[in-house]
C-alpha cells in the first residue's frame, strides 16, 4: 500500500479508531514500540548505544582462521533504522563515524573480504558528506585522519587506500565550494 492510499484509509477513521490503530500497533509490533518510545521521549544517547551494540555485535562475527563474517548490508540496514528515528544530523554522522573507527580497528585483527572494505569506505565518505552538509567537517576530518594514521588502526593498504578516498571527496569539495562562491 503506498503512503497516499494509507493517508486515505486512515482520514477515513474516527479519532478513538486511530487510537485503537496505534495501541494494537504498538503491542504487535517491536519496532512501532521502539519508535513511539523514542518520538514521545527521544534520547539521542540511548538510542545511541543501542544501535553501537548491534553494529559492535555484528563487526565481532568471525569464522575461524580470523576471517570475517561481518556483512556491509547489515551495517547500511542499521544505519537506514537509525536515521529512521530522525535523531539530528550531528549524531548521524557520529554514528557513521562510530562504524567506521570500529570496523577500521578490526581489520587490524581480520581479513575483510573486499566488499566489507568498500562498504566501510562508503561509510566513510557519507559521514564526511554529511558532515559537510551540517557544516561540521571541520570537527569530522581531523577524526577520520586520527583513525587513519593512528598506529595500530588496520593494515597499512587498507588505511592507504582510505586516506586516498577521502583525499578525493576532500578535494572534490573544496572545488565545488570555490564554484558556489565564484
Amino acid at each position: 500500500m503506498s503512503k497516499t492510499q494509507l493517508k486515505k484509509e486512515l482520514s477515513a477513521l474516527s479519532h478513538d479508531q486511530l487510537v485503537e490503530l496505534i495501541l494494537e500497533a504498538y503491542s504487535a509490533r517491536k519496532e512501532v514500540k521502539e519508535y513511539f518510545e523514542y518520538f514521545l521521549a527521544p534520547d539521542e544517547n540511548r538510542l545511541m548505544e543501542k544501535f553501537r551494540k548491534e553494529v559492535t555485535k555484528e563487526l565481532s562475527r568471525t569464522r575461524r582462521g580470523g576471517y570475517s563474517k561481518a556483512r556491509i548490508s547489515v551495517l547500511k540496514r542499521l544505519i537506514g533504522d537509525f536515521e529512521s528515528f530522525q535523531p539530528s544530523l550531528s549524531s548521524k554522522v557520529d554514528f557513521m563515524m562510530f562504524i567506521f573507527a570500529l570496523g577500521v580497528d578490526g581489520e587490524l585483527r581480520l581479513w575483510y573480504p573486499p566488499a566489507l572494505e568498500k562498504g566501510l569506505e562508503w561509510i566513510m565518505l557519507r559521514a564526511v558528506d554529511m558532515a559537510e552538509d551540517n557544516e561540521d567537517a571541520g570537527r569530522i576530518l581531523p577524526l577520520v585522519d586520527a583513525v587513519l594514521t593512528a598506529d595500530g588502526y588496520a593494515h597499512r593498504a587498507f588505511r592507504r587506500n582510505l586516506a586516498e578516498s577521502l583525499r578525493e571527496r576532500v578535494s572534490r569539495i573544496r572545488l565545488d565550494r570555490r564554484n558556489v562562491k565564484q
